[in-house]
């Protein structure tokens, strides 16, 4: 079965009309909408037979088994900012969810695949991004602040009670070791450029020719910002 980039561009369209309005996509994390566009995102996979679940943190994977445990991990988040554009965070998990559903299509996979919508990325609700994916990682340094916040938030009632049960499931998240959610990489292989690729011959693992490995993909940071002191999600935010 070929991708079909006609079917992402209408699901997307479908997402905008079920969790926005005339101000733009509201899929502010830890609240109902949010919740709204992830039962959507799963109705969408019912047919892979992948495995679904969400984690401590409410990331929410999808899981292709595959002969080696090693994985291949695609997706990104569908929170938004509120007021937010109709591509803001979910393109990177719609369009991971047709390359899923086709790779879905495989009997044989060589690696296991796993699509991921990680939980608050966007930051608007506590003005810390990268929530779920830091939990994931363990590097949640500024977590004692954050439960301050939403615990205040609670007795003030800016939080409702179940969005501070799920937030705290974050913070127990962060304490897991890295190598009990992910499956670490131990081995490392390394050609020359110049290397055919007929004489590229790694048992068990599926290899990218050398000769596109030309140079080193450019280097990321990932940088989080302080939590704010209002608990309050913003009333408007500008369009991305």
């Amino acid at each position: 079965m070929p991708l079909d980039p006609g079917r992402t561009v209408a699901e997307l369209k479908e997402l905008r009309e079920l969790t926005g309005d005339e101000g733009g996509a509201q899929r502010v994390a830890w609240t109902k909408t949010w919740v709204v566009a992830q039962e959507w995102m799963a109705s969408k996979l019912e047919g892979t037979g992948a495995e679904m679940e969400f984690d401590a943190a409410r990331n929410q994977w999808w899981t292709l088994p595959g002969r080696s445990e090693q994985a291949l991990i695609i997706g990104g988040h569908l929170d938004s900012v509120p007021n937010g554009g109709w591509l803001d965070g979910a393109l990177n998990v719609v369009a991971g969810s047709e390359v899923f559903r086709r790779l879905a299509q495989e009997e044989d996979r060589p690696v296991t695949v796993r699509l991921v919508s990680w939980a608050d990325e966007e930051g608007a609700r506590f003005g810390r991004s990268l929530f779920g994916s830091s939990a994931a990682a363990g590097s949640m340094s500024d977590q004692e602040e954050l439960r301050t916040l939403v615990d205040v938030g609670t007795r003030e009632g800016v939080v409702e009670r179940t969005e501070r049960e799920m937030i705290h499931g974050v913070f127990e998240l962060e304490d897991t070791l890295v190598r009990e959610v992910m499956v670490p990489r131990l081995d490392m292989f390394c050609l020359d450029v110049a290397t055919p690729t007929t004489e590229v011959t790694i048992p068990g693992l599926q290899t990218t020719p050398p000769e596109v490995q030309t140079a080193p993909p450019p280097a990321r940071a990932a940088m989080s910002r302080r939590a704010r002191a209002s608990l309050a999600a913003p009333a408007s935010a500008s369009r991305r």
